[in-house]
């Protein structure tokens, strides 16, 4: 039966014969017996050759990559959301905001001029606000929308301005904006806000994230 030793200096096993431990180096003497205890043979148990972050490169990797991914998508998103102001216009004027005989086709025009007159774009970071979405000349106006529209579509542009925490300064420019005075445009901390005005085609304000 094979025999080993243990090192005196390291305790490391050593196969009988050997001059040097293997791992700590120390000269095993000539009358091993003496010095060395010996003992049979174990099961050698696997050792550790490389620490757990070499082994777990792979899984590290992924990690930082993971984060810095949602750290870009966290700073993309840092800004106001569009989606919350326009929810914040349905709630405001839900079901309860309308009485009378016809309040609940008054409510239903209302989601209707908020889904016409307010689009987001596809990757949230601008908002578009017509109150004339499909461009008809003041008589049209008055036949093809509904007085609700009619009522409530520069509400919803004074609705968003206070949503989105934009200053009273800002109503009163675009209510003294001519057709003549072409786009106007102001920056308020992280939104950039532009519009123009027209009496037929009314009032068109973009808001976008910068």
């Amino acid at each position: 039966m094979e025999h080993y030793i243990y090192c005196s200096q390291c305790g490391e096993m050593i196969q009988s014969g050997s001059h040097f431990c293997a791992i700590c180096g120390a000269k095993v003497p000539d009358d091993g017996v003496t010095s060395l205890s010996l003992a049979p043979a174990k099961a050698s148990e696997p050792r550790v050759s490389l620490s757990w972050a070499k082994r777990n490169t792979k899984i590290i990797a992924a990690i930082l990559t993971l984060v810095i991914v949602l750290t870009g998508v966290m700073i993309v998103n840092s800004g106001p959301s569009f989606a919350k102001a326009r929810d914040k216009i349905l709630s405001k004027y839900s079901a309860s905001w309308f009485t009378g005989k016809d309040a609940s086709q008054d409510h239903a025009d209302l989601v209707t001029a908020v889904y016409d007159c307010i689009r987001i774009s596809s990757d949230g970071r601008s908002m578009t606000i017509d109150t004339n979405p499909k461009n008809y000349d003041q008589r049209n106006q008055i036949l093809k929308y509904s007085a609700i529209h009619i009522v409530y579509s520069s509400r919803f542009v004074w609705d968003v301005n206070e949503f989105l925490g934009l200053p009273d300064s800002l109503k009163s420019l675009m209510e003294g904006t001519s057709a003549m005075m072409g786009r106007q445009s102001r920056e308020y901390g992280k939104i950039r806000v532009s519009w123009t005005y027209h009496p037929d085609k009314g009032l068109s304000v973009i808001y976008e994230r910068i």
